[in-house]
């Protein structure tokens, strides 16, 4: 009975992992006009390479810029929290 009721709250446990992932994959057309906009202000001619939704506080945008790429942080308001090179 021991054995049966740890390999449930196992797997239970297990099958909740993808649900406590803050980061969703969104369509770029579905970034906010704020977060568009600073994009285009700060990295004009960037191309949107990826964009995910950390939780209703962040959006990660992953841009081409030049020659290089960058993960850029923003909130919902457009306001860059971060940015990091990528390779």
């Amino acid at each position: 009975m021991k054995t049966t009721t740890a390999l449930v709250l196992a797997l239970t446990l297990f099958a909740a992992i993808p649900l406590l992932a803050d980061d969703v994959p969104i369509d770029p057309k579905d970034l906010p006009a704020a977060v568009t906009q600073t994009l285009e202000d700060y990295f004009p001619k960037h191309k949107i390479l990826k964009a995910e939704k950390d939780g209703e506080k962040e959006f990660e945008v992953l841009i081409q810029y030049k020659e290089i790429k960058l993960e850029v942080d923003l909130t919902p308001a457009g306001k860059i929290r971060d940015v990091d090179m990528k390779d």
